[in-house]
């Protein structure tokens, strides 16, 4: 659960309050992972910046996409499940540019094969959505326009 707040002082009673209800219900509270009143976090695989509203991908996340679409396509094969763990990861970070998610139609047919644990060859149309994707990916999120 992530709470946004522009007041320490309200997102602390926030907090309280939420970790009292979930204590009531029985539901033990994670420490290790716990992080209160913080400016800039990493959750989901995004980087979030609530002092200058920013929510943009981990490059540690972008960087393993990137390999993964770079493998794939290399290997030229694979199963529809594989294909759909890095679909779902691309489309998370499509949500913070959605107009990148016009590159995946082929894909969708692709990941949709069953039995979904069968080695297949990736279509040409499938690896040409994948590298577009991956192409036009500076030109979307916030974190590459530095680099421009």
């Amino acid at each position: 659960v992530i709470f946004f707040h522009r007041d320490p002082a309200a997102g602390y009673r926030r907090v309280q309050s939420y970790d009292t209800e979930m204590a009531k219900a029985g539901i033990i509270r994670n420490e290790t992972k716990d992080v209160t009143i913080v400016q800039q976090m990493t959750a989901l695989g995004c980087d979030i910046d609530t002092a200058n509203g920013v929510v943009e991908p981990a490059l540690f996340k972008l960087s393993s996409c990137v390999w993964g679409v770079i493998d794939l396509v290399l290997r030229g094969a694979c199963t529809s499940r594989g294909c759909n763990a890095l679909l779902g990861v691309l489309q998370w970070f499509a949500l913070l540019a959605r107009q990148s998610f016009s590159c995946f139609d082929e894909v969708y047919l692709f990941v949709d094969f069953i039995p979904a644990d069968e080695i297949r060859r990736l279509p040409a149309k499938v690896c040409d959505e994948l590298l577009t994707y991956l192409f036009l990916m500076p030109f979307c999120l916030n974190k590459f326009k530095l680099l421009l």
